[in-house]
């Protein structure tokens, strides 16, 4: 593909700009020789003289703030190696890309500038035919003497009127701080300053509380004292606790318990997230029950089930979604949301270990 450039060419021994005939946008493939010609200096992008060039100003490019921890699913253990190598070819191609090792084999951390170019990586890495878990993205924290250090964000927000005040208390929720406010056409332009971490999955929170209206931006700032202890989720989930075929029965007793993220048919195994709990806690399911055939018949018992569309989430959505004790699977058939500690005996006994220890503390 030839590259469009506009061309002029300086004339050496009288100091003139001379433009290409009929047109000064032409592919740089198709130029004639003769204008190429000793008493030429051709102006151009990459091709100029030395004495004529000036010299363009260093491009910044803004550090890597987030990192997401990717590791290797347990049926692709066999090519460990192979994703560690497309992880190394990312970072050589990609200067924002930082690939680090942790001290668990097939675990390693990802650092990026943000959710969406993790999400990016993985959805690539998909395609190709690997498979990954990815874990919520966490930003990368510093400490200046005793102060821990984190990154802020400029957040700019356009929402209408009405539901300006939705807007504000989650901005307020994630720690952001308003700088300034601007009215005008029925609509409310917003700009503060906001950690990064809140700033994670705010996005399809916005799209909720303004009915797809809202508009956001943001831009790194800079590293500020931590913001303190932040909450972005306020619902718990449907833990499967069966492997097995999902059946329409079993389902539509569940979705009198939260939202469905599975329909009739897909493939659970136990430690998969098929729901959402309204409530903050995790409630353990069986989605492979099936009714229990007998001699007997009542009335009523055997209408069909009338199930909603479950909730399918994409790649960027799901890694924001998840908790810290939660990972996103990520295959080349599918996008799966799973806890950490699949076996729910175990998670159980983890959880009031950890409770121990916070209450000794």
């Amino acid at each position: 593909r030839s590259l469009r450039i506009r061309c002029w060419l300086a004339c050496a021994d009288h100091g003139t700009i001379r433009h290409p005939p009929r047109t000064s946008f032409m592919p740089t493939s198709r130029l004639p020789s003769n204008w190429i010609h000793h008493r030429y200096l051709p102006l151009a992008v990459g091709v100029c003289s030395s004495t004529l060039a000036a010299l363009l100003a260093w491009v910044v490019i803004d550090i890597s703030h987030t990192k997401a921890r990717a590791e290797i699913a347990a049926q692709a253990q066999s090519h460990l190696l192979q994703i560690r190598d497309r992880l190394d070819r990312e970072q050589k191609m990609n200067v924002t890309i930082s690939v680090k090792d942790t001290d668990t084999a097939g675990i390693f951390d990802v650092s990026a500038r943000g959710a969406m170019q993790i999400a990016v990586l993985v959805e690539q890495m998909r395609r190709e035919g690997f498979e990954v878990l990815v874990s919520r993205p966490m930003v990368i924290m510093h400490k200046e003497g005793d102060q821990l250090m984190e990154p802020f964000e400029t957040l700019y927000v356009d929402v209408p009127d009405e539901y300006l005040g939705g807007v504000m208390k989650s901005i307020s929720e994630r720690k952001g701080k308003i700088e300034n406010m601007e009215a005008a056409h029925n609509r409310t332009s917003i700009t503060a300053c906001v950690p990064t971490r809140g700033l994670i999955g705010f996005e399809f929170e916005l799209m909720n509380l303004t009915s797809g209206h809202g508009i956001h931006s943001h831009l790194f700032r800079e590293y500020g004292a931590h913001a303190g202890p932040m909450q972005t989720r306020s619902t718990g989930t449907l833990v499967s606790t069966e492997a097995g075929e999902a059946t329409s029965y079993a389902l539509d007793t569940i979705q009198e318990r939260g939202k469905l993220f599975i329909a009739p048919g897909d493939q659970v195994y136990d430690g998969m997230l098929v729901g959402e709990n309204p409530r903050t806690d995790d409630l353990p399911v069986n989605p492979t029950r099936s009714k229990q055939l007998t001699n007997f018949r009542s009335a009523g018992n055997d209408k069909n089930a009338q199930l909603p569309p479950p909730i399918r989430f994409g790649l960027e959505r799901a890694i924001e979604y998840i908790a810290p004790d939660e990972l996103v699977e990520a295959t080349p058939k599918s996008i799966r949301l799973r806890k950490r500690i699949l076996d729910h005996n175990t998670r159980q006994r983890e959880r009031k270990k950890l409770e121990a220890e916070l209450e000794g503390a």
